[in-house]
């Protein structure tokens, strides 16, 4: 049986990649607003973040494709493609469709997808 999305449990604890630090805080530096801004979104970051990277392992995706695929607004998400390429999980392909750079996973993004949908184990 192999696994889907609707039987992943996105709101498992699960530390490291998915819970990351604010990739905005060099931008913001300390500004009160930003500050309680992300403190306010942080809970649902690893959640967002496990969705994106499982999307991936079907293929490759525009941020606008994943958003419309997903049913959120882009702004809901764009700083988790953000946070994924400079962890090192998806990186740019090279294309472009419709003005958006389309994303892949790296190795290491496969490797963590995987062991997120495996549920820790190999």
């Amino acid at each position: 049986m192999t696994t889907t999305q609707t039987e992943l449990n996105y709101d498992a604890p699960i530390s490291g990649i998915f819970t990351p630090s604010d990739i905005c805080a060099n931008n913001h530096q300390g500004n009160t607003d930003s500050v309680k801004a992300h403190e306010k979104i942080k809970e649902s970051l690893p959640r967002k973040r496990k969705m994106i990277l499982s999307l991936f392992l079907s293929g490759e995706y525009t941020p606008k494709q994943v958003a419309r695929m997903t049913m959120v607004q882009l702004n809901t998400i764009s700083g988790r493609f953000t946070e994924l390429k400079a962890d090192e999980l998806l990186e740019k392909t090279g294309d472009r469709v419709d003005g958006s750079a389309v994303l892949k996973l790296t190795d290491k993004g496969i490797e963590e997808a995987d062991m997120f949908i495996s549920g820790g184990r190999r």
